[in-house]
């Protein structure tokens, strides 16, 4: 059988582009009134923190239990059951569309290395990934809580999130699609070379899949 030879990358952003997913999603979504607001208020808890504060637990600078510690205190919440919930929601993430599982196969069938490549929390490995067997389904997982940087984090000139990735693939950067939600700010991606396309939507995204 001859073997597939990959020359090219898709990356993948995660939140808002393979899922529109949230934290403590079963709660969200839940029939009872009572259950939607407790959401609510651990949602509201965690993100009226400030945007350095979510950004330094997505460089690891923190833990999942450190951030929910705090959130349990100031809800006056029990630590195990915040903690129950919040893991429960992460294993209940989804893909945006079912389709999705079969198009990632034949974009790896066609040459294509597949990455998910998100500025995300300790969480989304622990938990998500595992569940959703996303390592089964792609080439490589780049998370920046692991890697200890952002998507646009530079360290002594170099890429701190896409560094080790083309030390360990021989495909160029101009050989690299870079599919998210998020705007490229100042056009940091772009100009290390990859191509960079913003999606407006779940069916924007599936296009342009399918057209690759």
């Amino acid at each position: 059988m001859t073997s597939i030879v990959k020359n090219k990358v898709v990356f993948f952003d995660w939140n808002g582009t393979l899922s529109n997913s949230f934290f403590w999603e079963h709660m969200r979504q839940s029939e009872k009134e009572e259950i939607r607001k407790l959401y609510e208020i651990w949602d509201n808890a965690l993100f009226k923190r400030p945007k350095a504060y979510i950004q330094d637990w997505m460089r690891g600078l923190f833990t999942t239990e450190d951030v929910l510690k705090e959130i349990a205190k100031e809800t006056k919440t029990e630590y195990k059951l915040l903690l129950r919930e919040f893991v429960k929601g992460c294993k209940s993430m989804t893909f945006v569309s079912d389709e999705l599982p079969d198009i990632i196969k034949g974009l790896r069938s066609r040459g294509y290395y597949v990455v998910v490549a998100t500025n995300n929390m300790d969480c989304f490995t622990r938990w998500t990934l595992p569940f959703m067997k996303l390592e089964d389904q792609f080439d490589e997982i780049l998370n920046s809580f692991y890697l200890k940087g952002l998507k646009n984090d530079v360290k002594n000139g170099k890429s701190v999130f896409f560094a080790d990735f083309f030390s360990k693939y021989d495909v160029p950067p101009t050989n690299c699609i870079f599919l998210d939600d998020s705007v490229d700010k100042d056009d940091y991606i772009t100009r290390l070379g990859i191509k960079y396309i913003q999606i407006e939507s779940s069916d924007d995204f599936l296009m342009i899949l399918k057209s690759l």
